[in-house]
């Protein structure tokens, strides 16, 4: 199954953004938190937030791009 993961932080502005969209639009999404996951962050490789963490299966995609990630999540 395909699950959906968005990487934030406290500290930033686009997550916060994206975060008051995503409840305008009553999209849920997994929230993690980049300090408190630090090492699942590090594990996955990742760089910046926000990052949109999409998993199938074996497969895994990072999107990193705030309009591509809103893209997504809200099908526009």
């Amino acid at each position: 199954a395909m699950t959906k993961k968005l990487i934030t932080a406290s500290w930033c502005s686009p997550c916060k953004m994206l975060k008051g969209k995503l409840a305008a639009a009553k999209i849920t999404v997994d929230l993690v938190d980049a300090e408190e996951e630090a090492q699942y962050v590090k594990d996955l490789g990742i760089r910046s937030v926000p990052t949109l963490v999409i998993e199938d299966g074996e497969e895994m995609e990072l999107i990193t791009q705030y309009e591509k990630i809103l893209e997504n999540l809200l099908g526009t």
